[in-house]
């Protein structure tokens, strides 16, 4: 019996058909084989997950998007310190929130003013990791949150214009920072 019902199937997709028994299924189930790009994620096994951002400062677990910037004052900011820890401990990528729910923008974006640009630490934060990530040859991945409260509360969330919002940040991300490995987006939403 061969794994693959149709020509269209792969090592790792496999259809069921109507006249399939339980035991065809399982046989089928039981030769799926994970894609390249699967294996070389799980090679990985090891990497770490940077929250850092105004809730570091705020106290909160998410922020509202109505946060004074002048609280994110970290001293001595140093991602690249973070890497090399990160690297020493084995790890072979990093992934940083770059933008979370509160809609703060950790990078020098042109597309809002609530970002690091109008804070008192005007540091790349973004461009400060990949420099780390580059010396210290491990991977950079980058955590942008889909919800964006700040932009919720300026009447831009969930219209066309936040898509378009949206994709001019991701744009910058993964144009101005040389390679990102991995993109972070998860389903969080309270609206």
């Amino acid at each position: 019996m061969s794994t693959n019902n149709n020509e269209t199937d792969s090592p790792w997709v496999v259809t069921f058909s109507p006249e399939d028994t339980l035991e065809d299924k399982l046989k089928k189930a039981a030769h799926v084989k994970p894609s390249q790009a699967q294996l070389d994620w799980m090679e990985k096994e090891y990497i770490a997950f940077i929250h850092f951002g105004l809730n570091t400062f705020s106290g909160r677990q998410w922020g509202t998007g109505q946060e004074d910037l002048s609280i994110y004052t970290p001293a001595l900011l140093d991602p690249a310190q973070w890497i090399k820890v990160c690297a020493e401990a084995g790890m072979k990528m990093v992934i940083f929130t770059a933008k979370h729910h509160d809609g703060f923008c950790q990078w020098l974006t042109r597309t809002t003013n609530f970002s690091i640009i109008n804070s008192p630490i005007k540091q790349d934060v973004v461009e400060l990791l990949r420099k780390g990530c580059d010396t210290f040859h491990i991977g950079l991945g980058i955590y942008l949150s889909p919800w964006d409260m700040n932009q919720r509360d300026r009447r831009l969330w969930n219209t066309e214009a936040y898509n378009q919002y949206f994709l001019a940040q991701l744009n910058e991300l993964l144009t101005g920072y040389g390679r990102v490995n991995e993109i972070w987006f998860d389903g969080a939403c309270g609206d």
